[in-house]
């Protein structure tokens, strides 16, 4: 099942989003949630500690990004590997001089 949540309190988002995984997990099932790049640590250790190793150890927290690439990866697709830090200083440092 896929559930878009949107709304203003971000604690109230924070807080049903780790009720419904939790109880996703204990009824056995895995559950996925797609964070925005620079939070999946944060989201991660925030459910260890919430809800403990058992629990947030079935939950698998990606970006966007990551979960497209996986997905197509598992259904042999060709993915364009990403760019490297070096590789992107090269595009910015030639768009810049251009």
């Amino acid at each position: 099942m896929l559930t878009f949540l949107t709304g203003i309190d971000p604690a109230a988002k924070r807080e049903y989003i780790g009720r419904r995984l939790a109880e996703t997990v204990e009824r056995g099932e895995d559950a996925v949630l797609i964070v925005p790049e620079q939070e999946n640590f944060e989201r991660d250790k925030e459910l260890m500690l919430q809800y403990g190793a058992r629990v947030s150890n079935r939950i698998r927290i990606t970006s966007f990004s990551h979960f497209c690439r996986d997905y197509l990866e598992s259904h042999q697709h060709a993915v364009k590997p990403e760019a490297d830090e070096t590789a992107q200083e090269v595009v910015v440092t030639e768009e810049e001089t251009v």
